[in-house]
Order: C-alpha cells, then sequence, then structure tokens
C-alpha cells in the first residue's frame, strides 16, 4: 500500500522537475547578427531624434544587445535572464559625464521588444 505522504512527495518532485525545466530552458532567440533600430522618445521635447541603427551579433553568453552610440563607452554592470525576458543595469561614459541606465527586452525567434531607461 502507497501512503499518501508518498504521492504527495513525488508529486511535488515532478512539479519542481517541470518548473525547473521552464526556468532552466534556453529563451526563444536566434542566435547570430541582428540589426536593432531604436527611436527615442524624451519627455517635454517638441520633436523626438533620430532613429538610431546598430549592428551586433547576440551569442548564449551575450543575449544583451549592443547598442552603444559611437562616442560612448558602455559597460553592462549586471544581466539576468528569466524565460525569453533578458533585462539588465548598465553605465556610460561620455566626455566625462558618468551615466547610467537598465532595459529590459522580451524575445520572441527573429524579434524583440523592450525599453531602456
Amino acid at each position: 500500500m502507497i501512503k499518501p505522504w508518498t504521492l504527495r512527495v513525488a508529486a511535488l518532485g515532478l512539479f519542481m522537475f517541470a518548473v525547473s525545466g521552464q526556468v532552466l530552458a534556453d529563451p526563444d532567440i536566434k542566435l547570430g547578427k541582428w540589426e536593432t533600430t531604436v527611436t527615442s522618445e524624451l519627455e517635454g521635447m517638441p520633436f523626438a531624434p533620430p532613429p538610431m541603427t546598430f549592428t551586433d551579433c547576440l551569442t548564449k553568453e551575450d543575449l544583451v544587445p549592443d547598442m552603444e552610440p559611437p562616442d560612448q563607452q558602455c559597460d553592462v554592470m549586471e544581466h539576468e535572464v528569466k524565460g525569453n525576458t533578458v533585462s539588465w543595469r548598465m553605465r556610460c561614459q561620455q566626455d566625462g559625464i558618468a551615466t547610467r541606465g537598465q532595459g529590459e527586452i522580451r524575445y520572441s525567434g527573429e524579434t524583440y521588444r523592450g525599453e531602456m531607461t
């Protein structure tokens, strides 16, 4: 006879295995060369800056797209991958002025959508 607590432990084990498989699964992204066009919105400004286009190679080890303007030096301080979502914090230097930002994108195969502040 199987005791009720044995079934609960087995069910919990199967649940944890299923959940860990989802967490550890690779995000839905096509690795390789990407071209990204960035549009900006600035509060209080009568016009938006022109869009900027960047080319980058995304790898399994580096899923944060490189959208660094040519006149800035930026470093990703930390990043996190949860399913198809990648979030990060970064700091940049330009002409002796330091700035910090954060971003989050959600991959979907050959596309992604996100925001940076």
